[in-house]
């Protein structure tokens, strides 16, 4: 097993020794690490563990919280889903947040998940940073397996992030590939200001992009894997690394030996270990969590990164210049600075379209069951919130990412995947995303789908048809293989799981021969013939009327793009890729979110029948 694999298993055994694991998810978990059921046994035999006397499962006491904690709806930040492209093609989700008055380009924290994904404190974390005065990015290194809320057994972290067959390698090429992203967004990052800030597992990750990425500045590995010793002299940053004072805490193992590595290298650096702490004393939702300590340890951080790569228009949040009890440095290199780490000042730019202050105060979301915290968007309507759980859920749409809101004349709201469309007759549909006009685009953030095949669409069952129900689920299957050039594409496979029995008919009674047509209601039919990316042979994609499904060959895994969010870009201006601003320009929904003008918007000739206020604030 490699440094990651060694430091999970730790991880995972340690949680199950304080009674916050079972004995059959400890095994799951390391079986993934280890890539069998005997290995894993092995494993945990040589650790000294019996897991045949299973450790007792303990309450979890519910942690206070942090003091600098930011809430999601929090006005003087704003935090958003992006997309970018990998380095192999792949489409990466991440969580951006950054400063609600933000004129111009700021400094970037790439903040690098747990073991858990993009979860909920990984997003306050990185918004913590934008209350700082950062650009902050949380990647999603779950992003190949559809993002962090499409994993619904904790479990599949450990397969999907540790197992034998996964190369941690990628997961750094994934963040180098987020400041690829960003040099094409120069009103939003400063080049030469990057830092990265990851924890437990995200700390190994942080040490191993130090390592490999020479454009980092400044990096704090919160108690993570140390890298392989013998490349720490390519790194470029000044590191802080951040420890527990616990001697059983395995992220101190070797935390000696790399701080030789790193003096001897010339590395600037400094380890701190803070006093009467635990593995993962600074994660606030955790009964370890340490406040004191937690306080001291992201104040050095914040002087750490402000002297190193100096943010413009910084403001302390509340509690960030508290100081724990003799928190103490062990070993602090004297090497020279790296150079360009001094501080510059931030250019200055010409605010960003839509930059200037909102009018009005967007009416506050109750925080129920209804709200997504993901995104700070509330499923209000009851018609939505109905369809929402009888066609899957976050599985099907993923998240709100919209109020309601009137557009064309009807009511609608925005999810990841789909738009949700309220009739007349108070039914619900979804929008063909994909026709002429809405969005009819082929060429999206550097990949290339499908256009419409006419010869498939002509040969599409008519409505009218007796047998239509019967003749465009075989059309479907027809035209959506689960095998294309001997590639498990899946995708009648992953048409017919898009809606399950538990979905459509939460109180039993389920009635198979309904789910095929509930499926076309979220897809609606092909309209393309599989086709690669003519850029990267590892993605195949099929077309439907309201969706496109990608399969790719490094997970054999197939999923439905995030395409609203696209259609989302183009209303808002914001996070919109180059190509598509350029397809979609001219078009009349586009850059048509304005909150200076009546109804916001922009050019209300363009959109009548239309109000779009309000429709984009987080609350």
């Amino acid at each position: 097993m490699n440094i990651l694999q060694d430091y999970m298993v730790a991880e995972f055994v340690a949680h199950y020794r304080e009674g916050r694991l079972s004995r059959r998810d400890l095994i799951r978990r390391v079986m993934y690490i280890t890539g069998g059921i005997a290995s894993a046994a092995t494993v945990l035999s040589n650790i000294g563990l019996n897991t045949v006397a299973a450790a007792p499962l303990v309450a979890q006491g519910q942690s206070a919280g942090s003091p600098l904690s930011v809430p999601a709806n929090d006005p003087s930040v704003v935090g958003t889903n992006i997309t970018f492209r990998g380095q192999d093609g792949a489409t990466i989700l991440a969580y951006q947040a950054r400063p609600a008055n933000a004129s111009g380009p700021l400094p970037l924290v790439l903040v690098v998940q747990q073991n858990q994904g993009v979860d909920e404190h990984i997003r306050d974390v990185t918004r913590r940073w934008a209350k700082n005065g950062y650009t902050a990015v949380a990647v999603d290194l779950l992003s190949r397996q559809g993002g962090t809320a499409a994993i619904t057994d904790s479990n599949d972290f450990a397969k999907y992030l540790t197992s034998p067959g996964v190369d941690q390698n990628l997961f750094v090429s994934d963040l180098a590939a987020a400041i690829d992203y960003y040099d094409t967004q120069p009103n939003l990052v400063d080049p030469d200001r990057i830092g990265m800030n990851g924890f437990c597992f995200g700390g190994g990750l942080t040490w191993l992009s130090a390592e490999q990425i020479p454009d980092l500045k400044a990096a704090a590995p919160f108690y993570g894997a140390p890298p392989p010793l013998d490349q720490v002299q390519n790194i470029q940053a000044a590191v802080l690394g951040v420890y527990s004072s616990d001697p059983q805490d395995f992220a101190n193992a070797n935390r000696d030996a790399l701080d030789a590595a790193l003096t001897q290298a010339g590395v600037v650096h400094q380890f701190k270990v803070y006093p009467g702490t635990q593995h993962a004393f600074h994660d606030d939702t955790q009964d370890v969590y340490n406040q004191q300590q937690a306080l001291a340890a992201w104040a050095d951080t914040m002087a750490w990164f402000k002297q190193y790569l100096a943010p413009s228009n910084a403001t302390a949040t509340p509690g960030a210049t508290a100081t724990g009890a003799a928190a103490t440095a062990t070993l602090a290199s004297t090497a020279t600075p790296v150079p360009n780490a001094t501080a510059t000042p931030a250019p200055t730019a010409t605010p960003a379209p839509n930059a200037t202050a909102v009018p009005g105060t967007a009416p506050p979301l109750t925080r129920d069951n209804r709200y997504f915290s993901q995104t700070a968007f509330r499923i209000d309507t009851d018609a939505f919130w109905t369809y929402f759980n009888q066609r899957g859920g976050v599985r099907t749409f993923g998240f709100p990412s919209s109020r309601t809101f009137r557009l064309d004349g009807f009511q609608v709201q925005m999810f990841q995947r789909l738009i949700m469309q309220l009739q007349g007759n108070g039914s619900v549909q979804t929008l063909n995303l994909l026709d002429p006009g809405l969005m009819p685009y082929t060429q999206i953030n550097g990949s290339t789908y499908p256009a419409p095949d006419p010869s498939v669409v002509g040969a599409t069952p008519p409505v009218s048809s007796p047998t239509y129900a019967t003749d465009i689920i075989s059309f479907t299957q027809q035209n959506a293989p689960d095998t294309f050039e001997g590639q498990p594409v899946n995708y009648f496979q992953t048409f017919s799981n898009t809606v399950l029995c538990e979905d459509a008919f939460p109180d039993g009674g389920c009635q198979p021969n309904l789910l095929p047509g509930l499926s076309l209601e979220i897809w609606g039919a092909p309209t393309s013939k599989p086709a690669y990316d003519p850029t990267n042979r590892g993605f195949i994609y099929l077309r439907f009327q309201r969706g496109i499904m990608h399969f790719d060959t490094s997970c054999n895994c197939t999923q439905g793009l995030l395409l609203a969010d696209y259609f989302k870009a183009i209303l808002t201006g914001q996070n919109l890729p180059g190509d598509l601003n350029q397809q979609a320009q001219g078009t009349k929904y586009y850059r048509q979110y304005d909150p200076t003008k009546p109804a916001w918007i922009a050019r209300p000739n363009e959109l009548p029948a239309s109000d779009l206020t309000f429709a984009f604030e987080p609350g």
